[in-house]
């Protein structure tokens, strides 16, 4: 059957959609940081009543996190998974598809990269021991690249796994929170795209294009759904604080833009951002979008986060303040109407089959 295109758009498939979040925990490298934030989820509802979803990316081999030593890793995930919880793939050992490297004169970033062969051994490796731990394989939906670095070479091993989307390229700068690309198929070579005004290939940075430089085009892959990774946006009232701190990390000649990667490594470690900073940022983030054009908004987590790293790591933000800040966030936004937490395979299902937000039901879209 020929797998159907979505073209990018930053149009909604539907009047009055659904305000998805999309909450994505990567690593996932401590049972207890897995099992506290599903549990915060599980505990909580959707506006309407519904039961919340999030997604986990998950790597199955980062030094001194062996699941088949620690094995209390793989059974934390077997139980969100039984709970409804999506379990994706973020490959075995964390790998770096792309390195850093020195970016060049024409913004090529010059890092090394794994081939092909490296990533699919990667990717297969967690399919794996998801499966053996009872998790099948047309339960495991989606993939994650580490640091959000891919080349051509990541998309190449994702068609031949067989994955239904990818949630790795983040927006470009000249999107912004409630008007950000709705999910969509890779079905475009966008070698052959035009520039746009800005000199970016779009739709967002579909060609390889690393938040450190322009790199090697993406090719087409037809039916291959991406999920683009959102950026925060910070409120105007912490925009000098923030723009600070980024310039501290990054060099003077930083330009800060009003936004910060979406993570919550980047509000953390490069923001430098506090408890309450965190939930301002996301809540701003939030009701943007839902005032905007309504695509989902994405926010990157990683569950071990939130008992780990010590305070050197994040400077300002201790792990009971992380954790305080995350069940805020959690308690502000099921407030609101029309937002419904799900996870990432929720939303392809719901772009294939889109109901306005008063008609959205997420068991409608659970796996089957």
């Amino acid at each position: 059957m020929e797998k159907a295109c979505f073209t990018a758009s930053k149009k909604a498939p539907i009047e009055n959609p659904p305000q998805f979040v999309v909450i994505a925990s990567d690593d996932n490298t401590m049972a207890e940081g897995i099992r506290w934030i599903s549990g915060v989820i599980d505990k909580n509802k959707n506006a309407d009543g519904s039961k919340m979803y999030m997604s986990f990316y998950t790597n199955t081999d980062q030094e001194d996190f062996y699941w088949e030593t620690k094995k209390e890793l793989p059974d934390a995930i077997y139980d969100v998974y039984k709970a409804g919880h999506e379990v994706g793939n973020h490959t075995s050992t964390h790998l770096y598809c792309v390195e850093f490297g020195e970016v060049d004169e024409n913004g090529v970033d010059n890092g090394k990269r794994a081939g092909k062969e490296k990533i699919y051994a990667e990717i297969k490796r967690v399919e794996e021991l998801l499966t053996a731990r009872g998790i099948p394989k047309e339960h495991q939906f989606g993939f994650r690249t580490p640091y959000l670095r891919y080349s051509d070479d990541t998309f190449r091993a994702l068609t031949e796994v067989g994955f239904l989307y990818d949630c790795s390229i983040c927006s470009a700068s000249n999107n912004g929170a409630g008007n950000n690309f709705w999910p969509y198929t890779l079905d475009v070579i966008s070698g052959k795209q035009e520039l746009d005004k800005n000199g970016n290939l779009p739709p967002d940075n579909n060609a390889d294009v690393n938040t450190w430089g322009k790199t090697s085009p993406v090719g087409e892959y037809k039916g291959l759904w991406e999920l683009p990774v959102v950026n925060f946006a910070v409120p105007p009232n912490d925009y000098n604080f923030v723009e600070s701190a980024l310039k501290k990390h990054y060099g003077e000649d930083y330009t800060f833009n009003g936004y910060v990667e979406g993570l919550d490594w980047n509000l953390w470690a490069d923001a430098e951002m506090d408890s309450g900073q965190t939930v301002d940022t996301l809540m701003n983030t939030l009701k943007k979008n839902l005032a905007g054009n309504r695509a989902p908004f994405t926010v990157g987590l990683h569950s071990q986060f939130y008992f780990e790293p010590k305070e050197t790591d994040f400077p300002r933000i201790l792990p009971h303040e992380r954790r305080e800040a995350f069940v805020e966030f959690i308690r502000q936004a099921i407030q609101l109407k029309d937002v419904f937490f799900v996870s990432a395979d929720m939303v392809i299902r719901w772009m294939q089959n889109p109901v306005s937000a008063k008609d959205f039901k997420p068991e409608n879209y659970f796996r089957t």
